[in-house]
């Protein structure tokens, strides 16, 4: 037990850094009272921060900032007369069929609602449901095939 307080600061000399020095009475581990005050109340105000981030970037995430589909069957420019007019109508153009596509980036470019399966050489297959087949390349992306 202390009983020596040299300088009167109310910390014993054996864990007073400044025994003879009463207006310094931090303690021999160099972290006074008042710094683990700071430490802690600086911990609650990360934690708090932190919450307070996360609850506004969960909101933010919930709302969605994505227009609505289009429907380009009746928003394409062959519908619009009034252009169509200046140049005698633009009709056959805008309603040729697109090229299929032959390669994809990933499956996301697949048609959706098919099957995989492997082929005699063990290549991953994906199998639309028109029945067109594409097979998995190395680098994840899909050939038609």
């Amino acid at each position: 037990a202390e009983s020596i307080d040299t300088d009167g600061d109310g910390v014993g000399d054996n864990g007073d850094a400044y025994p003879d020095d009463a207006t310094k009475s931090e303690m021999a581990s160099g972290v006074a009272g008042g710094n683990q005050l700071m430490i802690g109340v600086a911990v609650i105000a990360l934690f708090l921060f932190a919450a307070l981030g996360l609850g506004i970037l969960t909101v933010m995430r919930g709302r969605s900032n994505h227009p609505e589909a289009v429907d380009w069957s009746t928003a394409v420019p062959s519908t619009d007369t009034v252009a169509n007019s200046m140049y005698g109508g633009a009709d056959a153009i805008f309603q040729q069929p697109m090229a299929a596509a032959t390669h994809v980036a990933d499956y996301t470019g697949l048609p959706g609602g098919g099957s995989y399966t492997q082929d005699a050489a063990g290549s991953t297959i994906y199998v639309a449901p028109d029945q067109s087949q594409w097979r998995m390349n190395a680098d994840g992306s899909f050939t038609c095939v």
